[in-house]
């Protein structure tokens, strides 16, 4: 009875890394976290499924080395996820991977070398015979990079200056706490002294983790957006954007809320534009020919978003504002995301942009229509935002 169990959980372990690598295909995501975490998930599906043909035709050496070969894959994916979480400068050298995953492929070729054998079945666990220092060197290494992963996500956390930054790392810290603790409580006695009074769990809390982890990159990190600088200038400004600022113009059409991010990006501004208009047309209509726009729709295309995922576009806005400098965030289509969201939701996305703008020095423009708004709602949105001050005397400041 307690075999079948084993071999449901085994099953269910192996199920649900497969559904996430299927969904972040359908999603397309690709971006350095979402190809991190592939690696991640596909190891442990791998090891997962060792594990649940071992419950059936009983432990082999080669299988048993073969999945302390994933284990030992796992933590150097997890550590891999982690740097590209921090946006660590090591994965955009070269010998970056080289050097990440070079210990990796060391270990498991101590680990065919040193596991001589299969030691007594406890409870539903194999357990490897290693030689001394094959076992202290895999519990070494896979300690090292489980920390090191941790330490950096910890990191990243703490240096996050925003809400926004803070809540895509807290699911992946709490699944690392919650596999940390697991294999210190319970995997290091198993593994160390082969004994155990309860069954193995650690597929499923491992798949706990897999799931809280995929939660965050997938849900916050759908959309990198790389800051590029306009190469033709302007002259002089109409307009002044103030850095840490965000402004707010009312006009039935977004025509001075283009001009006005249009004209900082043609002084050498690095610009994000969000927009329901087709991205293409607002190109060629404004002459921007590098800086990216994304379009609030539901069509799935490398440069749309969806208007209902408030997450994925309060990351990008974060991200980038976090990475450019000098960098003004151009939004139009404030009504289509309160259709689509609802306006309290709205409002907390934009109290959380506004917050990043003012913690990295950028400029925000928001284009609204005031007639799509009641009263009320008009002068929620009116206590966050400024007014645009405009130099060119051909223009009004709005307000």
């Amino acid at each position: 009875m307690l075999s079948e169990m084993m071999l449901i959980l085994d099953a269910f372990a192996v199920i649900i890394p497969i559904i996430l690598i299927a969904y972040a295909y359908k999603k397309k995501i690709r971006n350095l976290e979402t190809r991190a975490l592939i690696l991640l998930l596909s190891a442990c599906a791998i090891w997962f499924a060792i594990d649940a043909i071992m419950q059936v035709v009983g432990s082999e050496l080669v299988l048993l080395k073969l999945g302390y070969v994933n284990r030992a894959a796992t933590s150097a994916f997890y550590l891999g996820l982690a740097l590209a979480f921090s946006r660590a400068k090591i994965l955009q050298r070269k010998w970056g991977y080289f050097l990440l995953y070079a210990p990796f492929i060391l270990m498991s070729v101590l680990i065919c070398v040193s596991m001589t054998g299969v030691m007594p079945r406890v409870m539903e666990t194999f357990l490897p015979e290693f030689t001394p220092l094959g076992r202290v060197a895999y519990i070494s290494y896979y300690s090292l990079y489980l920390l090191l992963g941790f330490s950096l996500f910890v990191r990243e956390y703490q240096g996050s200056k925003s809400k926004i930054g803070k809540r895509r790392v807290l699911p992946v810290m709490v699944a690392s706490v919650i596999v940390i603790l697991y294999n210190v409580i319970g995997g290091a006695p198993v593994f160390l002294f082969g004994a155990t009074n309860q069954p193995e769990l650690n597929n499923i809390i491992m798949t706990t983790g897999l799931v809280l982890i995929a939660y965050a990159v997938l849900k916050y990190r759908a959309f990198i957006v790389i800051p590029m600088t306009e190469s033709k200038k302007s002259a002089g400004p109409k307009y002044i954007l103030k850095p840490g600022l965000s402004y707010l113009i009312k006009e039935k059409k977004s025509i001075k809320g283009f001009n006005a991010f249009v004209d900082a990006v043609k002084r050498g501004r690095q610009g994000l534009c969000i927009t329901t208009q087709y991205p293409n047309e607002v190109r060629r209509k404004y002459s921007l020919h590098v800086t990216p726009i994304l379009w609030l729709s539901k069509q799935r295309l490398d440069y749309s978003i969806d208007p209902a995922s408030l997450g994925a576009l309060a990351y990008a806005i974060d991200e980038f504002i976090r990475k450019s400098q000098k960098s003004v965030v151009m939004l139009d289509g404030l009504e289509y995301l309160v259709t689509a969201n609802g306006f309290d939701s709205v409002v907390t996305l934009l109290h959380d942009i506004r917050e990043s703008i003012a913690v990295n020095r950028s400029s925000f423009i928001v284009s609204v229509n005031p007639k799509t708004l009641n009263k009320a709602q008009l002068a929620i949105i009116e206590r966050y935002m400024e007014s645009v001050i405009m130099r060119a005397r051909s223009e009004n400041s709005s307000g």
